[in-house]
């Protein structure tokens, strides 16, 4: 497997010469979809050293690590954008989601509500609200997310059939 990942990388580095940085991004993309996560952030981190914003590059390697299920280099790569942009919306929201697949959840709360601070109206931010809060059995909180959710998008069938159970355990 070790042999394997050398030959991908040197293919990889082949690949690179010569090409621009949206080439590279493009091939990065496809990389990763195609599941080749070696040879994707390879072609991530080359992309880095051609670009002059590396917060887009910084996202997509948290991606394919979090794919991978390298949580914690996801977690750095995030946190990395927040350093340079703490505005930044996405990285938080992809923050909240690591830290509940880690059981983290109060910086889970912490990262969906700064999100909310900032897109009010975010459906995944409300989502995964409503899920902590209807788990904890707060159950207003959580119906006040799922209406949320549906609010914004009436055809969210998940929030819609969370919301019926919310307001079943509220009878």
């Amino acid at each position: 497997s070790e042999h394997k990942e050398q030959l991908q990388e040197k293919y990889a580095a082949q690949m690179i010469a010569g090409l621009g940085v949206d080439q590279i991004m493009r091939r990065a993309h496809r990389l990763h979809r195609l599941h080749k996560y070696t040879s994707s952030l390879q072609f991530f981190r080359q992309a880095l050293l051609m670009t002059s914003d590396p917060e887009q590059v910084y996202i997509q390697m948290g991606d394919v690590y979090a794919q991978q299920g390298s949580l914690d280099q996801a977690v750095a790569l995030y946190q990395q954008v927040l350093t340079t942009n703490p505005r930044a919306v996405a990285p938080k929201r992809k923050l909240g989601t690591i830290y509940l697949k880690q059981g983290r959840t109060d910086l889970a709360i912490e990262q969906y509500e700064a999100v909310l601070a900032k897109t009010p109206d975010d459906i995944e931010a409300h989502y995964y609200l409503g899920n902590i809060q209807l788990a904890g059995k707060e159950l207003a909180s959580a119906r006040r997310h799922y209406e949320a959710v549906l609010n914004t998008d009436p055809s969210h069938f998940a929030a819609r059939r969370r919301l019926q159970a919310v307001m079943e355990l509220m009878d």
